[in-house]
């Protein structure tokens, strides 16, 4: 199963509005949380160490087989409704990140570090070129972020 968008289709948020990855990390994160928590399964998608968060009841100790089960059964029933949630909202070129994910955690958790891994490796580039372009000119660093923004 590819992304929705990846077929042409989108996504629409608990408001009726359309959903496009658009490579602003914090944007898509805020909404797609607001989606998933108004199906009650953020809680599933949540990282552990985040208040609140369930862990999957494999992990629990001290329930019999029967409640186990029966907790299991939720579980996977939140964990693939959040993890739906997530597939519809990313693009095809995010889709590599997710598509092995097994479930909405591990899925929240690949985007989360391919973005703001690639977000600190572009602004450290961005940094280094304006002060290499800086020095070169022998300019201040300010004058020439003025120079940039008023172009």
């Amino acid at each position: 199963m590819g992304p929705a968008s990846a077929g042409g289709g989108s996504s629409e948020d608990v408001h009726g509005k359309t959903l496009h990855w658009d490579g602003n990390l914090m944007q898509w994160q805020i909404r797609t949380k607001t989606v998933i928590a108004a199906k009650s399964a953020w809680r599933h998608t949540a990282p552990l160490s985040e208040q609140g968060a369930k862990a999957r009841p494999m992990d629990a100790e001290g329930l019999s087989d029967e409640d186990l089960e029966k907790e299991q059964e939720k579980w996977d029933e939140k964990n693939a409704k959040a993890l739906m949630i997530i597939q519809e909202r990313v693009g095809p070129t995010v889709w590599h990140v997710i598509q092995q994910a097994a479930s909405a955690r591990e899925a929240w958790a690949n985007i989360d570090a391919k973005f703001k891994a690639s977000r600190e490796a572009q602004r450290e580039s961005l940094t280094k070129q304006i002060k290499a372009l800086s020095h070169k000119n022998g300019v201040a660093i300010a004058d020439t972020i003025q120079a940039y923004q008023e172009k």
